[in-house]
């Protein structure tokens, strides 16, 4: 056997799996079906434009100029960039990435890979972004 093959061999596996998600992620990329994602890019225009979250109430005609509670401003924010730099392919690719994302801390949490008893915070966030 060569080396590659070798390599294969060995982590057969973590391609199988690797395989597994891909497909999942490619069948992720459609068509965005959530009709709130438009309010909060709007919410995320008017963040980027005014250099602070809105006070009022700017977007919902009977609400226009009541007290706004804009708690998700920076979902919004990124969103906004993310239209305005790729587009809506950039925003399904996104949502793609963040489906991966939880199906494969998922997979690893139901093999055992998180620790599941609280522990230290630090050894997730390592595991997640290490």
């Amino acid at each position: 056997m060569s080396a590659i093959q070798n390599f294969i061999h060995a982590r057969r596996g973590l391609f199988l799996v690797a395989i597994i998600f891909g497909l999942v992620g490619i069948s992720l990329l459609r068509k965005i079906f959530d009709p709130d994602i438009w309010f909060h890019m709007v919410v995320g225009r008017e963040v980027v434009r005014q250099m602070q979250v809105p006070g009022v109430e700017f977007y919902i005609l009977p609400m226009l100029g009541e007290p706004g509670e804009f708690h998700e401003w920076g979902f919004g924010v990124i969103y906004y960039f993310i239209n305005q730099y790729s587009g809506y392919i950039g925003m399904a690719c996104i949502n793609a990435a963040i489906g991966c994302g939880i199906l494969i801390f998922l997979y690893r949490a139901a093999r055992g890979g998180v620790n599941r008893n609280g522990g230290n915070p630090c050894r997730l966030l390592h595991w997640c972004f290490g």
